[in-house]
């Protein structure tokens, strides 16, 4: 076994995925992905806490992303453009990453209780968009309203983004689910 190898978690997080979809999520051991890329299950457990956390070990870094884009919001930006330039500036993150960001909606949408961490998650993200648009003096009622349709539009966006293969990229759907919402809302 190797002691120590450059970029081990992220060796580790693409063979975990590789086994996940081979075989089932319930049926890989940390041992076993570990194993696959040729370090210790101590080495694993140095990076993850869990299996689970090889799938969800990237939220730090969307909350980052998101947070930094309205932060970096001009000062006469609407609370509206903030939180699409922080979806656009997530998206722009996610392009490069299509096939992995399939292979892990695939993985999680076959297991309920990671379903269920998806949408924690998700929580723990539009409740850090709330905080960051409240700093921006934006009223906390409607910092909330804005952070939960937001992560609708990028849900809304992000799976038609993963399952379709039509190669419109993921900003794109988010300005056209945005476009749609406001037409819809407008319209009555």
């Amino acid at each position: 076994m190797v002691r120590w190898a450059p970029d081990a978690a992220q060796r580790m997080r693409d063979a975990a995925y590789e086994l996940f979809a081979e075989e089932g999520f319930a049926s890989v051991t940390a041992g076993q992905i570990a194993h696959t890329v040729g370090v210790t299950e101590r080495t694993f457990f140095r990076h993850f806490s869990s299996k689970e956390e090889v799938l969800f070990s990237e939220g730090h870094e969307i909350v980052a992303e998101l947070t930094g884009a309205i932060r970096l919001a001009p000062t006469n930006a609407t609370p509206s453009a903030m939180l699409q330039a922080a979806l656009v500036t997530l998206a722009s993150t996610f392009e490069p990453n299509r096939d992995h960001h399939r292979l892990r909606a695939s993985i999680i949408e076959s297991v309920p209780n990671l379903r269920e961490r998806e949408l924690l998650k998700r929580h723990n993200i539009s409740l850090a968009i709330v905080e960051e648009l409240v700093k921006r003096r934006v009223p906390a009622s409607r910092a909330a309203t804005l952070a939960g349709v937001g992560m609708a539009v990028f849900e809304a966006a992000y799976a038609s983004w993963v399952h379709d293969r039509a190669r419109t990229s993921l900003s794109v759907r988010i300005d056209r689910t945005l476009t749609a919402l406001r037409t819809d809302l407008s319209s009555d």
